[in-house]
């Protein structure tokens, strides 16, 4: 995106040049305009503020002509208030990102994963995990694998850092917790997924404990970088897949 006026506008840069082509607006006072990901085809996906910053819209621009599609919510407040998010595209057209869901009756809203078919604007939310039969958790989709596999996490209400959960989506929109498909005693608790390639790794980061819970050793945030099966996991029965931590560390 680049700045224009006081404004930020969604551009693309074609590979044969190095000329900024402005992608097309909503027809609506959006204001600013953010391209996040893009795929071979050239369409790209990202979202749309209004004027009053009162309602985020997610966006898909046509490879061809650049024109803006507004995608789906799951949901309003009794003003017409939402807010939604496209983060990643895959080769075959499928979105993913994040939308508001807000409860009738009350005062707040959840940050909910969602997908978007290609060629289609209804969003889909995406499934969660049992741990919250009360319908309040949180969960955002930040990345899809050409096979249909997103990845992003799955959050409790009010989480301490460590009750997040890492997560992977199935094509049919199953989450699986990726804390599953690893050693339990490996030392790890994956929190965010936030990368997968069409080969399965899947890049994130958590926490990690050397020697175990209740052991002396300080437990640290630390970068991963985990294999999964592709196209999908045909079991999730514990198993120790390849888990590799990377060099990042924060005291």
């Amino acid at each position: 995106w680049v700045q224009r006026g006081i404004f930020t506008r969604a551009v693309r840069w074609d590979g044969s040049n190095s000329a900024a082509t402005e992608l097309g607006a909503l027809p609506f006072l959006s204001e600013d305009m953010v391209a996040f990901a893009v795929n071979d085809v050239g369409t790209a996906v990202g979202w749309a503020e209004d004027f009053f910053g009162s309602n985020v819209r997610a966006i898909r621009w046509d490879a061809s002509s650049g024109a803006a599609t507004e995608l789906g919510n799951i949901g309003t407040t009794p003003l017409g208030q939402f807010f939604s998010y496209a983060y990643d595209i895959n080769e075959s057209g499928t979105t993913i990102g994040t939308a508001s869901k807000y409860f009738p009756g009350a005062s707040y809203a959840r940050n909910r994963a969602v997908r978007w078919e290609a060629s289609e604007s209804s969003a889909t939310e995406l499934g969660g995990l049992e741990f919250d039969t009360d319908d309040l958790y949180e969960s955002e989709a930040f990345a899809i694998n050409n096979n249909g596999i997103a990845v992003g996490y799955i959050a409790p209400p009010f989480p301490t850092s460590m009750d997040q959960r890492a997560v992977i989506w199935l094509k049919d929109g199953r989450a699986v917790d990726l804390n599953s498909l690893i050693d339990p005693s490996s030392g790890w608790t994956l929190t965010v997924a936030n990368g997968i390639s069409n080969t399965g790794w899947v890049t994130g980061f958590g926490f990690f404990d050397p020697d175990g819970q209740g052991g002396s050793s300080e437990t640290y945030q630390r970068l991963f970088l985990l294999q999964i099966p592709i196209p999908e996991p045909s079991s999730y029965v514990l198993a120790l897949f390849a888990l590799v931590g990377l060099s990042a560390r924060r005291h």
